[in-house]
């Protein structure tokens, strides 16, 4: 689902049904989570960067202007395990 799960992506027809099942998935628990959808980008950083065995994340960025709210996203984020564990729960539907 690289590259997929950002405001465009997540409208983009998909040619697996088993990625398009995992897709709907996870744009539902954005949902539920209540997450915009133009800070889907920003959450899935800070996610990554929540787990404490993460040390860096490599993403793809097009612009400055997408830059801007990354780097702002990843300088707020402390690795924590309990946050990390309740948002990975929501993700597994538990």
């Amino acid at each position: 689902l690289a590259g997929l799960i950002t405001p465009d992506g997540l409208q983009k027809p998909l040619p697996n049904l088993e990625q398009e099942k995992r897709r709907n998935h996870l744009s539902a628990t954005f949902e539920t989570l209540n997450i915009e959808k133009n800070r889907i980008p920003e959450f899935s950083l800070r996610f990554s960067l929540l787990h404490p065995a993460v040390t860096s994340v490599i993403v793809s960025i097009s612009s400055i202007k997408h830059a801007e709210p990354l780097l702002k996203a990843a300088l707020e984020v402390e690795p924590d395990r309990e946050s990390f564990a309740k948002l990975a729960s929501s993700f597994q539907g538990k």
